[in-house]
């Protein structure tokens, strides 16, 4: 997607707030970078999508969670600034940031391909 398509996703999931500035076009950016080789992972199963909204590696069979962290790492570290960013922006106490964790996490399990594993509010994993 475009980086106003990108934008307007956002704009869905929180329509009053201040979303599409140079700073969280750069931080998408970084994430769009990386999604190729997340996806590689998500088929594989060796990730999945935590319900705090971030990307947990997985003990699947033929995958190594080790070589996948630095990656997943760096993604979730994108993703928890793009949060921080957007309360930031918009005069949101920090506290807020985990609401928009919460809404985000919800979002990325609802848009979930089949075969990838996302862990449901009460902790579970499901693979879809």
């Amino acid at each position: 997607p475009t980086p106003a398509a990108r934008s307007s996703r956002l704009v869905t999931i929180f329509p009053d707030l201040k979303v599409d500035t140079p700073e969280t076009q750069a931080i998408l950016q970084s994430l769009r970078n990386r999604v190729p080789k997340i996806r590689e992972l998500r088929v594989q199963g060796c990730v999945g999508e935590n319900n705090k909204g971030y990307l947990e590696t997985r003990p699947t069979p033929g995958c190594d969670p080790k070589a996948a962290q630095p990656l997943v790492t760096a993604h979730n570290a994108d993703r928890k600034r793009l949060a921080e960013t957007i309360a930031r922006q918009n005069s949101m106490p920090k506290t807020d940031v985990s609401r928009l964790e919460a809404a985000l996490a919800k979002t990325r399990r609802e848009r979930a391909r089949p075969g990838e594993w996302i862990q449901l509010e009460d902790g579970s994993w499901l693979q879809r």
